[in-house]
Formats: C-alpha cells, structure tokens, sequence
C-alpha cells in the first residue's frame, strides 16, 4: 500500500497517542505503587508506636500521587500527626476528611488518638462538619430508596445511634479507667441493656412492617438491621439468620455482613470460623488472638469470596500480623476458656 503524506501523519499522530497514553499508564502504575508502599510503611510505623515517622510517610504517599489520597488514609494520618502531637497537621488531614464526605460522627468524636485535638477551638468547630456530613448523607441516601418508609426509618436511625455510639465509647473508658475496671464492665452492661432493647424494638417493626427491604428501608436501615442481630444473643442470631441469608443473596445487605454474623455464631456455638472475623483478648497479655478457623491456610480465599479484607489487613487493626505459623502456636498456647470475646464493633 502507498503511504501517502496524509496517511503518513496520521499513522506518525497514532503512534504518539498510543505512546503518550502508555507512559501514563506507567506513570500511574508508579505512582499507584509509591503510594501503596509509603501507607503500608505508615501502618507499620504506627503500630511501633514511631508517629512522626509514621505521619511523614502518609505524606509521602499523598504527595507521590497528586496530594491525593484515600479518606481512610487521610484518616490515619491525622490520628498519626495527632500522636506526634501536631496539631495543625492533624487538622489539616481532618479538613481534607471532611471535605471528601467523612460522615463518622461517633468514630471521630470518641476516637481517643484525637485526645491532643479536644482543647482546641477547631475540635467543636470540626465535629459540627462531620455531623453536618453525615446529615447530608443520610438525606442523599433517602432519596436513593426507591418505595421509602419513612416511618421504619426513622426508628431505624434512634436504634442505630444506641447500638453504635457505646460500642465507639468502649476505647476511651478502656484507656482512662482500664480493661479490668469497674466503668467498663458497667458500659458493658449498660450496652447490653442497649442491645437487648433494640433487638425487641427490632422484633416490633418487623411484626408490624414486614421483612424489610433496602429499597423500602435503604442500605443504611438493612445494614442497622444487621448490626442489631448481629450483637444479639445466639438464639436471637439464629433466628434471624434465614432472613439474613435471604437477604445477602437478593443484595439487600452485603455477603461480608453476612458472614461475619456466621462466624459468630460458629464460635458461639462451639465450632471454627470459615472467615476469622472473631478475635479474643487475654487481659494478662494485653493482647488479641484469632479464634479457630476451619481452614487457615485458605482464609484469605475464603474472605475475598465474600468481599472482607485480607486477614493480615484485617488483623493489623488489633495491633497483630497474621501468620499461620504463629496462629497455630497462639491457639495451642493460649487459654481460650478464660479469655474474653472481642468487644463487638
């Protein structure tokens, strides 16, 4: 074929689209790889307790991609700078938070790495962004709902609030009064006071609503549903679970939900975990351990399937790194029948 001028450029314009759109690709993917690298190094850094190292390396991953970064990281990152302490780091990724949507009043509002931030006039100012966002979200998630009953909604949002906001109360009293305390055995049991009235508040609104659906209810009213159950007692759970189950497969709560409440009724009832959701804390040791799990070296397969993290991410919360090799010494070492479960989130 004669390769004419005006095909000449054409082709020669081709060529440099392909070429200009393949040394982005590699760009991002360099930057997408500095980023990953310099939060899990934040990550690691914190857990060692090292804060400043660890608020300069969130840094670093924003600014190796764009100043941009997740809202979970810019989250930690300002409980990093906070810990330093330095304030007005902490503010500033509390700021970008905030401007990205953060909606998690209780979280931020009870989260005691915040506790250098409280004395300062920008707190309360910041606390009033964060529930005025999640306000807003509740709204926009409303008008999402295809059929709304407002009326089960409403009653879903009071039941939510008491399930949740004690639950994010349980690391500030721990911290100030301690685990073996008398305030926390009595939030305890004022939290299963809580839990057990929701779950009868619950029993009513289905009886007079029928099983509920998101598109009446919405994701954030099923997934109250399931964390009311979930902190239920076992005959409870299994009562429940069938609806759950049907739940999950019509896509009205997520498979991961579903499959942390199996777990717990696993462990409750004597036998292993299929996803290693459930942990236990010796207050000797002060320190965390995984229950038994059916299949560990295929936890990680087993949690991908359901859309749950994986198990050395998940772990890390608690302050452990996830080894098969170290999970099989804990659980031959440690004594599970004195432990106590994890508090549930």
């Amino acid at each position: 074929m004669m390769i004419t001028t005006n095909n000449f450029l054409k082709m020669k314009a081709t060529i440099l689209i392909f070429f200009s759109a393949f040394f982005a690709s590699a760009v991002f993917g360099q930057s997408q790889n500095h980023y990953d690298y310099y939060v899990k190094q934040a990550k690691k850094l914190y857990l060692e307790k090292q804060f400043l190292k660890s608020a300069q390396s969130y840094s670093q991953a924003f600014s190796s991609n764009g100043n941009l970064g997740r809202v979970d990281h810019r989250y930690s990152a300002a409980c990093s700078w906070s810990m330093v302490p330095e304030r007005d780091s902490a503010f500033y990724q509390l700021a970008k938070c905030v401007k990205a949507g953060f909606d998690e009043y209780f979280k931020v509002a009870s989260d005691t790495t915040f506790s250098s931030l409280e004395n300062d006039p920008r707190w309360e100012v910041l606390l009033g962004q964060v529930k005025n966002n999640r306000e807003v979200s509740d709204k926009q998630s409303y008008a999402k709902i295809k059929n709304p009953d407002m009326a089960f909604i409403d009653s879903l949002k009071e039941i939510y609030d008491d399930d949740q906001l004690p639950r994010f109360q349980i690391d500030k009293i721990q911290r100030k009064y301690g685990v073996e305390s008398v305030e926390l055995r009595a939030h305890f049991n004022e939290m299963k006071k809580k839990d057990s009235i929701n779950i009868s508040k619950i029993t009513v609104l289905f009886s007079k609503y029928g099983c509920p659906k998101s598109e009446r209810i919405g994701e954030k009213g099923m997934h109250t549903i399931f964390l009311v159950i979930q902190h239920a007692k076992l005959a409870t759970q299994e009562k429940f679970l069938p609806y759950l189950k049907a739940a999950a497969a019509n896509g009205d709560i997520r498979l991961s939900s579903l499959a942390i409440l199996e777990d717990r009724i696993a462990i409750r009832k004597g036998k292993k975990q299929l996803y290693g959701s459930q942990l236990i804390f010796d207050p000797e040791k002060a320190k965390y351990y995984v229950l038994p799990i059916r299949n560990p070296e295929k936890i990680d397969e087993m949690r991908k399937s359901v859309g749950l993290q994986p198990m050395n991410e998940y772990v890390s919360a608690w302050g452990l790194t996830w080894s098969i090799s170290q999970y099989k010494k804990d659980l031959s070492n440690a004594k599970m029948a004195s432990m106590k479960f994890m508090p549930p989130q």
